[in-house]
């Protein structure tokens, strides 16, 4: 499956990790932090909390709600330019919703971008990126272990390893 096309519940997971690192320097604003010569490494820990609606993983709408704990670090070379932003994501809780009945994912991890001169960047994503259990079945979404992709702006994947597995049909199934 093409990278760009493994997306679940709207969420781009490991595999799929080039939404998630283009969303990632939309969302932090990037480019309005100030540079500021010397500027020393910046952390930041914040809750996110969104939802939206899935239309295209099953035949029917699914409501979407992920709350997380966000650690970010960005780091900064002696000229003041970023050059690294450092994410973990702790205690992420992700609910769909369909039809009255709720399925919850959990996952845990990051994602490291590095900012070339060239104007390449290099994504680096790891942990549990996605776990969704049903009981009586096992997990039905597991995205776990490491992944590196370059943007130059091509994707290219360097690196993948871990299991990424996906039953959508028993997904919809659970949900319908």
């Amino acid at each position: 499956m093409p990278i760009v096309a493994r997306r679940i519940g709207g969420f781009p997971f490991r595999r799929g990790g080039v939404g998630l690192a283009l969303s990632l320097v939309a969302l932090l604003g990037l480019s309005a932090l100030p540079v500021v010569a010397s500027t020393p490494p910046i952390h930041d820990v914040f809750q996110d909390e969104r939802s939206f609606i899935d239309d295209d993983t099953c035949s029917f709408d699914i409501v979407v709600h992920l709350n997380a704990t966000i650690d970010d670090r960005l780091f900064f070379d002696d000229g003041g330019n970023l050059v690294r932003v450092h994410e973990t994501v702790r205690q992420v809780s992700i609910e769909f919703t369909a039809n009255g009945k709720t399925l919850t994912a959990t996952g845990s991890g990051g994602i490291d971008l590095r900012f070339a001169a060239d104007g390449s960047v290099t994504a680096s994503t790891f942990g549990i990126d996605l776990l969704l259990v049903i009981p009586g079945q096992g997990p039905i979404y597991l995205d776990a272990g490491r992944a590196i992709f370059t943007f130059d702006p091509r994707i290219h994947v360097l690196f993948e390893a871990g299991p990424a597995s996906y039953d959508v049909d028993s997904f919809c199934a659970a949900l319908a």
